[in-house]
C-alpha cells in the first residue's frame, strides 16, 4: 500500500474522504466526520480553510474528481 492511500491524520486506509471545497482529500472519512461533529470545528485539517460544507466519497487518487466551490451547491444532500 502507497503511503497516498492512508489518511494523513490517523494514518488507517483511506477507502473514503470527506472533500471540502479547498479540495484536500488526503484525510479519511472518519477524521474529517470527527472534526466537524465531535469537535465542532469546520476547518480544514491540512490548510485550515473553512469549509461549510463537505461531501464524502470513496478515496480513488489522483482520479477523484474536484468539484469548484461554486458547484457544492448543486450536490444532492442525502
Amino acid at each position: 500500500m502507497a503511503t497516498e492511500d492512508l489518511c494523513l491524520v490517523c494514518t488507517d486506509s483511506l477507502d473514503y474522504t470527506g472533500v471540502g471545497p479547498c479540495g484536500h482529500k488526503e484525510a479519511c472519512s472518519r477524521c474529517v466526520a470527527r472534526l466537524r461533529f465531535v469537535m465542532e470545528d469546520t476547518r480544514c485539517m491540512l490548510c485550515k480553510q473553512d469549509n461549510p460544507s463537505v461531501f464524502f466519497t470513496r478515496y480513488m487518487g489522483d482520479y477523484t474528481q474536484s468539484l469548484p466551490p461554486a458547484e457544492y451547491s448543486k450536490l444532492q444532500v442525502c
